[in-house]
């Protein structure tokens, strides 16, 4: 195996085997053929571990084995056929064969073993052939878009870290057998939108973190039959906007629903059989606005309903635990009480009162008494540009509208007569406020008293009662939202759809990208930037995890460019750096002192420049932008 210059070879007819580490880490060869007649029946552990240059290869009919790690880390590997008598694929098999685009597994393929296809970051569709039962094999297969199982699927488990990190797939059909999803299973997959269960569905359990930092998944009708979901399980999915809880789930466990900041609907199937919810369950779920706590529930953890807002309703039918407005201490039962304005316990002998919410398009609303009062959300936060309030709203709550960053624009009516603390804070790019109440609202610092609404503002109609709303300068393009500032200027403020937009390319005239404009936007891959930049603001793509391009070739007044503090601190990992590309004629040194600020406490590795063929690499705050050397 010490072949680092071998470039091709032919495999005799008569061999039946290529030996364990037979050409591992032949790094030049590029051409593997076979004999019409070939014997071979079986490749070895390791056969072909990093050929770094082969890109393609086509097996023998007669083969029915391929080992552990066999074509490990081809990472020019871009097509392969696998013969119809494998009926398993081994371990690491295709590990790391980044190139690989499409592959068609064998009707008689039985196993798939774990890691597999890992970080196959290329192949964008599989179909698992009716007789696999397990899977756990395509973790880090950032292009997969497409899943498919074939009828009368035998699959009875996805286990753990299965599709963790697919971040381009977008729905799947779970097979009718499946009786576990393990932990990771679909960890991270930012464009998942919809899961599917069977009608007939066998599904018994989700593991911990199964689904967390999926962001675009909207719903999902769990099985009558699942009784246990793990820790962490739907943590961080922005995007859910509701969730049933089969009767027979006994416990929700600590962080099941953190930061489901959309999830507004949660409702226990049947006969709930729940006794426990745990420490954080449901914590920041700001939009969720009643909640019903079954007769069985003994015990609830700390913090489990902690920064949930809108939580103004709760009926609690469990006669183990009492729940007190704006309770504080073990009375409060982890916060659930902290911001309800009515509630029931059927422990005190009292019949419940009907609900006083309401819906009015992206608008939750709480009667009480004369005053109707504006709690937060309806649906998904990620996609709410606007808010126009009902008329008589007479009140917005505190928190209501927190961190709806791509809200650009607000209408109150005569009828507000107060705006609650925090509001509308974080709102960033809330540009325009059309005000007919009788509030002084400001552009700018200092007016928490309104709830930060003119915060962000580029303008501000303080208008009269009757008065025409002047023209919004607002402009949709692209998936974008921009401010006209005239003369063919414009403010990048925020995306359409946050959860979804993956390139952008900024429109020419585009003077400055607002601060947090593309702030967590999960699945943003590639932005370009026109010649027009002048400002890029704080936080402007703070974590921005799948972001690998950011075009800044057109910038050419980098001594003039404003560059806020982690504009560029984008938290990639280390094996899939975000590259900053710029002109060859950029004064390098400017560049990298400016960028020095953008990504200041970025991780080492995470992030590169790149100017025609060569690359510096950002190392840390200590040692700034190194050199790449071959």
């Amino acid at each position: 195996n010490s072949c680092s210059n071998l470039s091709s070879i032919t495999i005799p007819e008569g061999v039946t085997s290529i030996g364990d580490s037979a050409f591992r880490d032949c790094s030049s060869l590029s051409s593997v053929t076979f004999g019409d007649n070939s014997q071979l029946t079986s490749i070895g552990n390791n056969a072909f571990y990093n050929c770094s240059s082969l890109s393609s290869i086509i097996l023998p009919e007669g083969v029915i084995s391929i080992a552990w790690a066999a074509f490990y880390g081809c990472s020019s590997l871009s097509s392969i056929n696998i013969p119809e008598g494998v009926t398993s694929i081994g371990d690491q098999v295709f590990y790391d064969c980044s190139s690989l685009s499409s592959i068609n597994i064998p009707d008689g393929v039985t196993s798939i073993a774990s890691r597999a296809f890992y970080y196959c970051s290329s192949l964008s569709s599989i179909n698992i052939p009716k007789g696999v039962t397990s899977i756990e094999a395509f973790s880090g297969c950032s292009g997969l878009s497409s899943v498919t199982f074939d009828g009368d699927s035998q699959l009875t488990s996805i286990g753990p870290g299965a599709f963790s990190d697919c971040s381009s797939l977008s729905s799947i059909n779970i097979p009718e057998r499946v009786t576990s999803i393990g932990s990771n299973a679909f960890y991270g997959c930012s464009s998942l939108s919809s899961v599917s269960f069977d009608s007939n569905s066998q599904l018994t359990s989700i593991g911990g973190r199964a689904f967390e930092n999926c962001s675009s998944l909207s719903s999902i009708i769990l099985p009558e039959g699942v009784t246990s979901i793990d820790y962490n399980a739907f943590e961080n999915c922005s995007s859910l906007s509701r969730i049933n809880i089969p009767e027979g789930v006994t416990s929700i466990d600590k962080r099941t629903f953190y930061d489901c900041s959309s999830l507004s609907s949660v409702t226990f199937d049947g006969d709930s059989q729940l006794t426990s919810m745990g420490s954080s369950a449901f914590s920041s779920c700001s939009s969720l606005s009643s909640i019903t706590i079954p007769e069985g529930v003994k015990s609830i953890g700390s913090g489990a309903f902690s920064s949930c807002y809108s939580l103004v309703e709760v009926y609690n039918y469990s006669p183990s635990i009492t729940v007190n407005k704006g309770g504080t201490g073990s009375s409060n039962n982890g916060d659930l009480g902290q911001y309800a304005l009515y509630v029931y316990n059927a422990n005190d002998g009292t019949e419940p009162e009907p609900t006083k919410l309401s819906v009015e398009k992206n608008v939750q609303y709480y009667t009480d008494g004369t005053d109707i009062i504006a709690i937060g959300t309806y649906g998904n936060r990620n996609v709410i540009n606007e808010i126009t309030f009902k008329d008589d709203t007479t009140k917005i709550n505190e928190y209501a509208f927190d961190s709806c960053y791509a809200l650009t624009s607000v209408t109150l009516p005569r009828s507000v007569i107060s705006i609650g603390s925090s509001a509308f804070s974080s709102c960033c790019a809330l540009a325009e406020v059309y005000n007919y109440s009788s509030l002084n609202i400001t552009t700018g610092t200092g007016n928490n008293s309104n709830g930060y609404v003119g915060y962000y503002a580029k303008v501000v109609h303080n208008l009269e009662v009757g008065a025409e709303k002047p023209a919004t300068k607002i402009l949709k393009e692209d998936g974008m939202q921009y401010y006209d500032n005239g003369n063919g200027k414009y403010i990048a403020l925020s995306q359409i759809d946050r959860s979804s937009i993956k390139e952008v390319n900024i429109k020419d005239g585009t003077t400055e990208i607002n601060y947090r404009a593309f702030y967590v936007c999960y699945n943003l891959t590639s932005v370009s930037l026109p010649e027009s930049v002048t400002s890029i603001g704080s936080f402007a793509f703070y974590y921005c995890h799948s972001l690998s391009s950011i075009d800044m070739t057109n910038v050419v007044d980098w001594d003039n460019l404003t560059l806020g503090s982690s504009s560029f601190q984008t938290d990639a990992s280390s094996s899939a750096p975000t590259v900053i590309t710029v002109a060859e004629n950029a004064p390098i040194d400017t560049v990298k002192t400016k960028l020095t600020t953008a990504v200041r406490y970025a991780s080492s590795d995470t992030i590169q420049i790149k100017q025609g063929t060569t690359t510096y690499i950002w190392k840390g705050s200590s040692t700034g932008w190194d050199l790449q050397t071959a």
